[in-house]
């Protein structure tokens, strides 16, 4: 009988701890929308808000692809002097701008009458990282004849530095991008928690490594600014430069610029397109390099036809 009555209350147990593992799963489920998962309840709470306000979680998850046309101007301090000319640019500019979002990992600025290209592309550099090395002698196979095999190997590990924190970098920026215009995720998967404040979302990717602060309007519960700063980029050795969009060897991503301070993106003004909120304008504020870039949304085209092809240079 005691036997009988130790197997019934092992099956029990056995039973009740199958159902507290799915209620667990249920739950960290809900929590879970399009890449981002919300570690507490304010922080759920905050995310269903914006989600609510910018046309609905369905609206927005049925977004796979996006096309942004407008203009980008680009205004830098007074004083400003570039750390690769030594030279003090025009203070101001402005430019047509293209952007192209295949989701999840392929993203495309393309600026200018002259088609400047600048993204990633199933999470790869577009353009891919050029080196420029002095003294480069090659042979009639392109090989560097002017360098041992050891420093080549050297100059290729550098490069491999450089090209994961570039595209690092880029993808990050992408991330705030997707987050601040739609509260949506691309392949970067997010934990969002609650802040020091109210209306204010602490975000970290999944590595551990921090992406930033979101802070909501109180009022219509839309994604207002995401602040941020940028990690260190590498510093290279023997001889090897790196020029990428822009020319700048520390930095560059979607709005370009350097980084080791605080920066912000403000998200402002939004419109209705087929019933989901866009900002019409987002200001992304580099606080290090003393640049200001304002992008002006014009047109937005939801779920275009879109292949790898179109994010590929021409």
């Amino acid at each position: 009988m005691k036997g009988q009555l130790k197997k019934v209350t092992g099956v029990l147990l056995f039973f009740l701890r199958g159902i507290a593992v799915m209620c667990l799963c249920a739950a960290l489920l809900s929590a879970q929308t399009g890449g981002i998962t919300a570690k507490d309840p304010d922080a759920k709470k905050a995310m269903d808000a914006a989600h609510k306000a910018l046309g609905g979680a369905d609206k927005i998850g049925g977004i796979e692809s996006f096309v942004i046309k407008g203009t980008q101007s680009l205004t830098r301090a007074a004083g400003y002097v570039s750390p690769i000319s030594g030279t003090s640019p025009k203070p101001s500019t402005s430019n047509n701008i293209e952007i192209r979002i295949l989701l999840p990992d392929s993203f495309l600025n393309i600026i200018g009458v002259t088609q400047i290209y600048q993204g990633v592309s199933q999470g790869k550099l577009i353009p891919s990282l050029p080196v420029v090395s002095t003294a480069i002698v090659t042979g009639p196979d392109g090989k560097d004849l002017s360098v041992s095999p050891e420093i080549a190997a050297a100059r290729a590990r550098d490069m491999a530095v450089v090209d994961n924190h570039r595209t690092t970098e880029r993808m990050d920026e992408w991330a705030r991008f997707l987050l601040g215009t739609l509260m949506k995720a691309g392949s970067t998967q997010l934990t969002i928690s609650s802040g020091s404040k109210p209306n204010l979302l602490t975000l970290t990717k999944t590595d551990g490594a921090a992406l930033g602060e979101m802070e909501f309007d109180s009022k219509t519960g839309y994604p207002s600014v995401i602040r941020y700063r940028k990690a260190d980029a590498p510093q290279l050795e023997r001889g090897v430069l790196v020029g990428g969009i822009g020319g700048d060897m520390r930095g560059g991503g979607l709005f370009g610029g350097l980084g080791t301070v605080n920066d912000e993106i403000w998200f402002q003004d939004r419109f209705s397109v087929n019933g989901i909120m866009f900002p019409r304008i987002i200001t992304t504020i580099d606080a290090e390099s003393m640049v200001i870039f304002e992008l002006r949304i014009e047109e937005v085209q939801i779920n275009p036809k879109l292949s790898l092809k179109d994010f590929e240079m021409p």
